[in-house]
Formats: structure tokens, sequence, C-alpha cells
């Protein structure tokens, strides 16, 4: 566990220090997102709760109709639960996440986006008691979306990301669903020679 984590921290800040260096060219901005989470499983009733999320972007300028857009982000999420056995309670999760998304301009604003994300366990608490060391410490999964990037610097998203990997070793098939909006601002611009206008 501890080689894990040692090789996940070595891995981010060799990744991030990279793309910093690039962000000098292409851009960096901050962004925030309202989320609706949830957790779906087999067996149990769970329930999409609010979360939020917010952190920096980095949008790396790869042609004309094409950006990589690595995120550092930290995300609260979780969801409300009922067992069969009669146990109801809400389970709210804290992550500091790394999504990496492949965005394909359709116009010079509107863009597709598919990506994939890496996120570490912050904190973990069941109706006030804490279940961390409980649950994975490590989440992959997959997200999908839609975004508009405004010539302002303000970038619109709304994403779908679901977990391929289980919150707890003992439900193989419990995973995080989260659905958002976000809202971003690029604080520093691509360079003027990019050929492509936005909206």
């Amino acid at each position: 566990m501890l080689l894990l984590s040692t090789k996940t921290g070595l891995l981010c800040a060799t990744l991030l220090s990279a793309l910093t260096l690039c962000a000098q060219q292409s851009g960096v901005g901050l962004k925030a997102a309202v989320q609706w989470c949830d957790l779906h499983a087999p067996g149990a009733d769970y329930r999409a709760i609010p979360g939020a999320s917010g952190g920096i972007y980095l949008p790396l300028g790869i042609g004309t109709r094409f950006e990589l857009q690595p995120e550092l982000l930290i995300s609260a999420q979780g969801a409300a639960f009922s067992l069969p056995e009669g146990e109801t309670g809400t389970i709210r999760t804290m992550y500091a996440q790394l999504p990496v998304v492949a965005k394909l301009y359709v116009s010079n604003a509107l863009n597709a986006q598919i990506g994939v994300m890496a996120g570490r366990l912050l904190s973990a608490n069941v109706d006030g008691e804490d279940v961390k060391d409980h649950l994975n410490s490590l989440d992959l999964g997959f997200s999908g979306g839609v975004g508009l990037d405004l010539s302002s610097g303000l970038d619109l998203t709304a994403r779908y990301s679901m977990s391929r990997t289980t919150l707890w070793d003992g439900e193989p098939f419990l995973r995080n669903q989260v659905a958002s909006l976000g809202f971003g601002y690029r604080i520093a611009r691509l360079p003027k020679s990019n050929p492509r206008r936005r909206g």
C-alpha cells in the first residue's frame, strides 16, 4: 500500500510538472462544479445527493480542433442508501482527482469531451462516523460530456463520470457515479496564433 501511494504521488507530481511547463504556452484556468452524486450496486437502494468540486485545469491546444485538458480537483461525493435489513444513512466522500479529458471542437466553441480520471480518497464518513479505512483509496474511471468554451475565457461543461473500480472490496460492484455542471475561467489564455476562434 505504501509503495502504491509513493508511485501514485510521483506520477502525479511528474505529470503536473510537465503540464505546468506546457501551460505557459497553452493556458491555465480555475473551475468549480455543482454535482449530482450517486453510488451503484445491486442489492441496495442508493439515492443521489448534491456535491461539488473545484480546482485548476490546463487546456493544452493540439491543432485547430483538439485540446487535451488535465485537471486537478477536490471533489465532494457520496450517496444516501437504504439496505435490505432496513438500515438507512448517507455516505459522504472527498477525493483528490486527476481527470484528463480530450476535447474535439465541432464548432468554434462547442466541443465533445471524453476522458479518464484517477482519484485518491481523502476522507469518508457514514452519518458522521469515519469509514475511510474500510474503503479503497484509489478510484479509477471514465468520463464524457459536452462543453462550451467562450472567447471571454469562460468555459461551461456538462459531464458524466463513472468509476470502474469498486469503492469497497466487500461489494465488487459498488461504484461512484457523478453528473456535474462546471464553470471555468481561463486566467491565462491560449496563444493568439491558434487559428480557432471562440464564440
